[in-house]
């Protein structure tokens, strides 16, 4: 049996993570998309805008 690195969900966060886990590493990843087409839920539904979460690293801006 092969080992696989597995992202969950077709969406752009999901991908690029994909795509650059992959490039960057030796790592066979591979993605896992309920939906017959990526991108169909809150990715096909965006503004354009990235929402993130912050996290403790950060620091506000002065």
């Amino acid at each position: 049996m092969t080992d696989y690195d597995v992202m969950i969900g077709g969406g752009c966060v999901g991908l690029s993570t994909t795509k650059h886990l992959a490039e960057r590493s030796d790592r066979d990843v591979r993605v896992l998309e309920k939906e017959n087409h990526l991108a169909t839920h809150q990715s096909g539904r965006n503004s354009g805008v990235l929402h993130t979460t912050p996290d403790s690293t950060t620091r506000p801006a002065r």
